[in-house]
């Protein structure tokens, strides 16, 4: 049998096919070949390893152990969401070629297999009722902050206030909302407003020059048209945002609570 038919037979070997990780490396090994008409020293110890592994007497299934039993397990669900089967793809390629994985790895690979247990799946559903019930508010005030405050959390975010449907993970979920300055943020969107609409406020002495001068047109004083007008994007004390009407304006604009105060009618 002379090369090329070596390699013909090689890259057509069902062993091969079925372990999905040097079937690439082969079908490179027979470009080559094309390419030049025959193959270099190395290239040749690298046929003869694969044409070994692969025989029918040596060959050993490497997903004839548990957790071998484990990754094909997943990769036939059929419901198994792209971002995990890429996952467990990727494992199973570097399972079948070196027969081992690192124990973070592994801890990864039983964490998806936990998720689709029959005991994972109930859990992912209460999620999904409980999230959309109790949870979905906080995540959107967390997600308009972080878009207003990047580069954090920057794709999730845009799911999040994107895709009404879209439902994060637990752990997606905690790492975006409970920290300390989201906090203060969903606390003061929460918060009753200092002041309700109709009132009569003034620019506080210590709010920015941008403000107090810019956008207020020169303006002390205005009338409150709305409260919670926009998001909350600063956890700073006062972060709730009101929809002001300077006095003799025609064109409001959004302003922070902390930045002003009621206004002193005589």
């Amino acid at each position: 049998m002379n090369l090329r038919e070596r390699l013909n037979a090689l890259c057509e070997n069902p062993r091969l096919v079925a372990a999905g990780t040097d079937l690439s490396f082969a079908e490179s090994l027979k470009e080559s070949y094309e390419q030049r008409g025959g193959l270099s020293a190395g290239r040749k110890s690298w046929l003869e390893k694969l044409e070994v592994k692969y025989n029918e007497e040596n060959y050993v299934d490497p997903l004839s152990t548990e957790m071998g039993t484990i990754i094909k397990t997943l990769l036939a669900y059929e419901h198994l969401e792209p971002r995990d089967r890429g996952f467990v793809e990727s494992i199973r390629n570097q399972y079948v070629r070196w027969n081992n994985m690192s124990e973070k790895q592994s801890g990864a690979l039983m964490s998806v297999f936990e998720k689709y247990s029959p005991a994972g799946q109930k859990k992912q559903k209460q999620w999904l009722t409980e999230y959309k019930k109790e949870h979905k508010p906080d995540a959107l005030i967390a997600a308009n902050y972080y878009k207003s405050n990047p580069p954090y959390f920057q794709a999730l975010i845009t799911n999040i206030l994107d895709d009404d449907d879209f439902v994060p993970t637990k752990r997606q979920f905690n790492k975006l909302v409970k920290n300390r300055y989201v906090a203060k943020v969903i606390a003061s969107t929460n918060s009753e407003p200092k002041y309700k609409v109709n009132d009569v406020i003034e620019i506080r002495a210590t709010a920015p020059h941008h403000v107090a001068v810019a956008s207020m047109g020169g303006q002390t004083r205005g009338f409150i048209l709305k409260t919670n007008s926009l998001p909350v994007i600063t956890p700073a004390k006062g972060g709730k945002r009101y929809l002001i009407l300077p006095v003799g304006s025609a064109q409001p604009l959004h302003i922070e609570e902390r930045y002003i105060k009621k206004a002193k009618i005589k």
